[in-house]
C-alpha cells in the first residue's frame, strides 16, 4: 500500500482542512483502519496517551478498563429496547451511564431523548 500524503477534513459547513502531519481511523465492522502521515514513534506515543487522557476526561475510565479486560461495548452487544414502542426505556445493555446505546433514554446524540446529566461527557468543541 503506498504511503499517505496528507488527510482533509470536511466539516459539515463545506469547509476543507488539510492536515499533513496527523492520524485517521476508521472503523467497520470488526476492525479499525490506522492511515497516518507524518507520525513518528514519539507522536504515535503522544496521541496513544492523548486519547487516553481523553477518556479519563470524559468519565469513561471503567468503560476503557473493561473493554480491555475483553468485556464488549455497549454498542457491541443487542439492545433490548430498540423492539420496544417505550421511548422512555433505559435498555437493559445499557449499564454504564457513561456509554449509552443508539437507542437508549441515555444517548444524548438521540435528538428524541434528551439527558442533561450526559449533555457535557458527549459533545465537545
Amino acid at each position: 500500500m503506498a504511503d499517505a500524503k496528507k488527510i482533509l477534513i470536511e466539516y459539515e459547513n463545506g469547509t476543507v482542512k488539510e492536515i499533513n502531519k496527523g492520524i485517521v481511523a476508521e472503523f467497520d465492522k470488526d476492525n479499525m483502519h490506522v492511515d497516518m502521515v507524518s507520525v513518528s514513534k514519539m507522536d504515535l506515543v503522544r496521541i496513544a496517551y492523548g486519547m487516553i487522557a481523553t477518556v479519563e476526561k470524559m468519565g469513561m475510565t471503567p468503560l476503557f478498563q473493561a473493554y480491555a479486560s475483553g468485556e464488549l461495548l455497549p454498542d457491541e452487544v443487542e439492545c433490548d429496547s430498540k423492539d420496544t414502542e417505550d421511548e422512555e426505556l433505559e435498555c437493559g445493555c445499557c449499564q454504564r451511564e457513561d456509554a449509552p446505546c443508539d437507542y437508549c433514554i441515555r444517548n444524548p446524540e438521540n435528538p428524541d431523548k434528551e439527558d442533561p446529566d450526559l449533555e457535557d461527557c458527549y459533545h465537545h468543541d
